[in-house]
């Protein structure tokens, strides 16, 4: 990454700068007010201004936010980590990042607390997504592992990278609970381990529905268990609120999310205009703030249904005066 190279942009600022005006422009459907007061103070653990928060169908409270961590905001986050004590724990994980083999396996680095709303503090969570059918992404996560001090958290990504299933695409480390426990992600694919497994039969119901195909996250060992979580995520498609449209339309039929709620998460993406002059690469810009459901994630066990949550993203968006657009993630 050492020759990639931002445009310049103008104003440069945090999801922090953007609280207030998220909170005064962001439908109380999407997001209630409560909500962003009592994460007000968290905000600044943010090192740029794109981020995503996931809530319940049936609440509005956000349960979780983060950031995708890309090589380009990692000086931003080291700086948060050194001034806030909630992003701490994110230095020694940038320190091992930066000295794994990127050529071998290019890493990305996603962070998220799970706010437990009422009932203490925030807790982290540390994902490393790659591209499917790497061959050796297990020897670079133990690389990475064996760059950090953390004993008991060198000894959850080796417990990750032992993972045997077919089509790994990420793991995760959940930092806040006791023990460590981690998840592997498996895309689906020709290949598929556990056949026969009932919750298959949820997994391809899902998969019909949407636009893009769902992921599966599991324990890392042999036995999947009986619940899986299974997030479909539209990031990279054109209109995200219509490739999950059919997903929702599923989720009101079974009784899951309301018609209020339903008719809320197939809305196009939200455009928060930002006051003041911007720019692009010199020239005058229109700067907008897109705030997008990307992400729905149903809980499955036994072969049905259980529960979903769904993620938006928030995103700085740039339109220049030639009609060059830059959407920051």
């Amino acid at each position: 990454m050492s020759g990639f190279a931002l445009p310049s942009l103008y104003p440069a600022r945090t999801a922090s700068d953007y609280w207030e005006l998220l909170k005064n422009y962001v439908p109380s459907d999407i997001v209630d007010s409560a909500s962003w007061d009592r994460l007000a103070n968290a905000a600044p653990a943010l090192p740029g201004a794109a981020f995503g928060f996931e809530r319940t169908l049936d609440s509005p409270a956000i349960s979780q936010f983060g950031f995708h961590l890309w090589p380009w905001c990692m000086d931003a986050a080291l700086a948060c980590a050194a001034n806030m004590p909630r992003a701490a724990f994110l230095a020694p994980l940038i320190r091992a990042w930066r000295t794994t083999c990127q050529d071998c396996l290019p890493l990305h680095l996603m962070i998220m607390w799970d706010e437990q709303i009422g009932t203490g503090p925030a807790q982290p969570q540390v994902f490393l997504t790659f591209a499917p059918n790497q061959p050796n992404w297990q020897a670079v996560v133990r690389e990475f592992a064996g760059q950090l001090d953390d004993a008991d958290l060198a000894q959850a990504w080796q417990r990750a990278a032992t993972a045997p299933h077919a089509n790994i695409v990420g793991l995760g480390v959940y930092l806040g609970r006791q023990d460590m426990p981690v998840r592997a992600t498996v895309a689906i694919g020709p290949e598929r381990d556990w056949n026969g497994h009932p919750n298959w039969a949820a997994v391809d119901e899902i998969a019909s529905l949407s636009a893009v195909p769902p992921l599966v996250a599991v324990p890392p060992t042999l036995d999947p268990g009986l619940t899986w979580h299974v997030p479909v995520v539209a990031r990279m498609h054109a209109k995200p609120h219509e490739a999950l449209a059919p997903l929702v339309g599923a989720l009101l039929e079974r009784g899951m999310v309301d018609a209020d709620t339903a008719l809320m998460l197939q809305q196009p993406p939200l455009m928060i205009p930002v006051p003041g002059g911007a720019t692009f690469d010199g020239q005058p810009a229109l700067l907008r703030l897109m705030v997008s459901l990307e992400r729905i994630k149903i809980v499955v066990a036994d072969g049905a249904w259980l529960s979903a949550k769904i993620c938006y993203m928030v995103r700085p968006v740039w339109r220049s005066s030639s009609g060059r657009v830059f959407v920051e993630s």
